[in-house]
């Protein structure tokens, strides 16, 4: 009986220890989720990719453009994004601040240089939806 219950104790400790690391460990994975995310968009931004950027677009997306401002889907953003890099082709993007806000949305905050010598301020801000960090709002205003 002894020998039943010491195996027992060992068990649920070896249990609670494992549950305890899971905990522990599922914030690291899901911040390093959001940082992979976070450096895909500032990939496709750098290097004026419409598809990669509304590859992380939620279902509906705020957008502001020079020319454009609205709600559109997925589908349109990511053509009225082809059409602004197409008319001002990609030179460099640089990320100026990032971060996670308090309610735990992610932001990009930076400037878009084009090969017209234009410049352009990008705000970018992302929320989980079911586990996914995904573009809510893209902001691109001419500086």
């Amino acid at each position: 009986m002894k020998s039943l219950i010491a195996h027992s104790t060992k068990t649920i400790a070896t249990a609670s220890l494992l549950l305890m690391l899971m905990i522990a460990l599922c914030p690291a994975r899901t911040m390093a989720q959001e940082a992979e995310t976070m450096q895909k968009i500032t990939a496709a931004l750098t290097s004026g990719n419409a598809t990669a950027l509304a590859s992380h677009f939620n279902t509906t997306v705020a957008l502001t453009l020079p020319v454009n401002d609205g709600t559109y889907s997925k589908k349109q953003a990511e053509q009225l994004i082809k059409m602004f890099f197409e008319k001002n082709p990609v030179n460099d993007f640089t990320t100026e601040h990032h971060g996670t806000s308090n309610d735990g949305s992610g932001y990009i905050i930076g400037e878009l240089h084009t090969t017209q010598q234009k410049t352009f301020r990008v705000y970018v801000l992302t929320k989980k939806r079911d586990g996914i960090d995904l573009i809510q709002q893209l902001q691109i205003e001419e500086a």
